[in-house]
């Protein structure tokens, strides 16, 4: 049986506005559907309540080993990045219109539940990934801890 790397950081952050957005959504709809007896609306209700379900919260990780983000509570949506591709960590900040959730950004991905505050994780080829944190400079100190000591 192998040990479990050390854990550096661990959180998990509510999107708030996400879920704020999603209930109100939700309810909007589940009430048509009983109203109008729907059942196409009843299934979109049911859909809307598990996506709401699985991007309402995004968990970071580091340990010695990777760095993992992931959305919900099951390991469906996210990534791991093993501390060996991370070639640069630093503090950003993600534009406005980059939204919350997973998306596309030049040169890589964004994983943020309702932060601007990102840490970049520079990887290989010139591919990058930003992750969404309130704490950035604690999950950036983590990643350089991990790393080790910088090489000279």
């Amino acid at each position: 049986m192998t040990d479990a790397p050390e854990t550096l950081y661990q959180s998990t952050q509510v999107a708030w506005p996400f879920v704020i957005a999603g209930l109100v959504l939700l309810a909007v709809v589940a009430v048509f559907a009983i109203a109008r007896h729907q059942p196409i609306a009843s299934l979109a209700a049911v859909a809307m309540a598990g996506i709401l379900v699985f991007f309402s919260t995004l968990r970071v990780e580091v340990t010695r080993a990777d760095v993992a983000v992931r959305f919900g509570p099951l390991p469906l949506v996210g990534r791991t990045i093993p501390m060996g591709r991370i070639q640069a960590v630093s503090v950003a900040h993600s534009a406005w219109w980059t939204g919350w959730g997973v998306r596309l950004i030049r040169g890589g991905m964004l994983y943020t539940a309702a932060s601007r505050n990102v840490v970049e994780l520079a990887l290989p080829e010139g591919r990058r990934v930003q992750i969404g944190t309130p704490e950035p400079e604690v999950v950036r100190a983590a990643v350089e801890q991990a790393r080790g000591p910088a090489p000279g």
